[in-house]
């Protein structure tokens, strides 16, 4: 058995990085799993449904919060091994699809608010789109 969370819906697919699987869930956490174990080793907690689903490289978990209703929700970077955040981008609108990883740079959807590109180890943003509701 797990833990008493094994309650909860996970409501991601898993992102797996160094032994280490992340997923996000409907009671608005993201947990670390060892992937040999399934040992809990941290929960980090969202303000919202941990939909979209976890990136995990280089050290880091990119991940998004919230649903379809979901008007302000925020990008996280974590730290993989700790769980702490690192950075946090607020949006205006929900991320529910997993961020997309390339080089320096961190791509979401954020409904309502468009496209955002950020740079991945600072959450500075680098671009963003306002335009029709992305939902990709």
């Amino acid at each position: 058995m797990l833990s008493s969370r094994t309650r909860a819906s996970y409501s991601s697919s898993a992102a797996y990085w160094s032994g280490r699987l992340y997923v996000g869930s409907d009671d608005r956490q993201v947990t670390c799993f060892d992937a040999a174990t399934g040992t809990v080793l941290w929960t980090f907690a969202l303000r919202y449904q941990g939909f979209s689903s976890p990136v995990a490289a280089e050290g880091r978990v990119y991940v998004g919060e919230g649903i379809h209703v979901d008007g302000d929700a925020s990008l996280y970077c974590l730290d993989a091994v700790t769980g702490e955040l690192v950075w946090s981008l607020p949006t205006g609108g929900h991320l529910e699809y997993a961020p997309t990883l390339s080089g320096d740079r961190v791509f979401a959807s954020a409904g309502p608010d468009g496209v955002w590109c950020v740079d991945a180890a600072s959450g500075k943003p680098v671009w963003h789109f306002e335009g029709p509701h992305v939902d990709t």
